[in-house]
C-alpha cells in the first residue's frame, strides 16, 4: 500500500518530558495488542495540520516561501515565553493523547494568527481542516486504536498525570505520515521563537 503524507506544524518535546511520557508507555508498549503505541522519537506536539492526508504532497518553492515568511513573523512577533505544560491522558475515540496548555493561552493565540495569516495569503489550503485544530489547547498524541479496550480504560482512569513542562523555542514544518515515523518524516523548515535568542 503506497504511503499517504500530510503537512503539519509540530514542536519537539524536551528530552526530559519526551522520556517521562515513553517510560509511562513502556508498561502498554510490552504487554497491549490493540494500541499502536507510537515510538520515543515519533512523540511530538501538534500545533495545527496544514494540508490533510493525501498520496501526493509537492509543494512549490514559492508555496514554501510563503509559509516560512508567515510563521517566522509570527513567531518573532510573540514576546511571551512559551512554557508548555503537559497533563492528563485524554482519547478522541481513535487515538490517546497528553493534553498542552500554554500560560495564559499563548500557543492557541499563535495557531489563530498563523491560520488567520494563510487564509489570507495566495496559499490555497483548507481553512476548515486547519481550525479543526484551534480547540483552546495542543495535545501530543501517543497511541492509536480500532476498539475500545481495558488498556484505553485503564489509563483514563489514571486521571490528570503530570509529564512535566518545557519552553519552546522552535516549530518544526514537516511532511510526514500519520504515525509521525521517522523514515517518513521530513521538515520542510524551522521557524524560532523570538524568545529563543538571548
Amino acid at each position: 500500500m503506497k504511503n499517504k503524507f500530510c503537512l503539519t506544524a509540530v514542536i519537539q518535546l524536551s528530552p526530559e518530558v519526551r522520556a517521562t511520557i515513553s517510560s509511562f508507555l513502556d508498561k502498554y508498549r510490552k504487554t497491549s495488542n490493540d494500541l499502536s503505541i507510537y515510538a520515543p522519537e515519533n512523540l511530538h506536539l501538534s500545533l495545527v495540520g496544514l494540508i490533510p492526508i493525501k498520496e501526493e504532497m509537492n509543494l512549490k518553492t514559492e508555496e514554501k516561501e510563503i509559509l516560512f515568511n508567515i510563521f517566522q513573523s509570527v513567531l518573532q512577533k510573540t514576546t511571551d515565553h512559551i512554557s508548555l505544560e503537559f497533563e492528563g491522558v485524554e482519547s478522541t475515540g481513535s487515538s490517546l493523547y497528553i493534553r498542552v496548555t500554554s500560560k495564559n493561552g499563548t500557543l492557541n493565540t499563535i495557531r489563530r494568527k498563523i491560520i488567520d495569516e494563510i487564509v489570507t495569503s495566495p496559499l490555497d489550503f483548507d481553512e476548515k481542516h486547519m481550525r479543526s485544530y484551534d480547540l483552546g489547547f495542543s495535545w501530543c498524541t501517543i497511541a492509536r486504536f480500532t476498539k475500545q479496550t481495558k488498556d484505553i480504560e485503564e489509563i483514563m482512569d489514571l486521571g490528570k498525570i503530570p509529564f512535566g513542562s518545557f519552553e519552546a523555542k522552535e516549530v518544526d514544518v514537516v511532511i510526514t505520515d500519520k504515525s509521525f515515523s521517522k523514515e517518513n518524516t521530513k521538515t520542510l523548515f524551522s521557524a524560532q521563537f523570538r524568545q529563543a535568542f538571548p
